[in-house]
């Protein structure tokens, strides 16, 4: 259940330093299946809970959408991918690193660690889940 999850978060992520520590969160696409909506235009993001703290967001790819280079400011952002494949194209300084993720692989970035652009490549729909603190930080 998203309750579960959600106490899963609560239970690991104290303070805003504690974001790393989420890595290790578990939870089954099944539970999120009413917050899957594709768009053909753009990636789309599905808000599922959001507290002071943190949000959890279902982000839904078809095959060829990706974002532009950007940066994840203050705690970060895990990123699981829960259905499908994910390539991340990671600047850092003096050197680019391309990473592919598939389903259940979960990734942290935050901005001491870089830039990143996150596409879908596959000629599949992609599900990942996306936990960023604080929340509303790109409104």
């Amino acid at each position: 259940m998203i309750s579960d999850l959600i106490k899963d978060i609560d239970k690991h992520f104290k303070q805003f330093s504690d974001m790393k520590s989420l890595k290790n969160i578990d939870c089954n696409l099944d539970e999120l299946k009413k917050f899957v909506f594709f768009d053909k235009e753009k990636y789309k993001k599905n808000v599922v809970y959001r507290n002071s703290n943190y949000e959890i967001i279902l982000i839904t790819w078809l095959p060829g959408q990706q974002t532009k280079l950007h940066a994840h400011p203050k705690n970060g952002c895990i990123m699981k991918v829960l259905e499908g494949e994910l390539n991340e194209n990671l600047y850092i300084p003096g050197k680019i690193i391309d990473n592919i993720y598939k389903k259940e692989d979960i990734s942290y970035i935050d901005n001491t660690i870089g830039k990143h652009i996150i596409s879908n490549n596959s000629k599949n729909n992609t599900i990942s889940l996306h936990i960023y603190s604080p929340p509303n930080y790109y409104k």
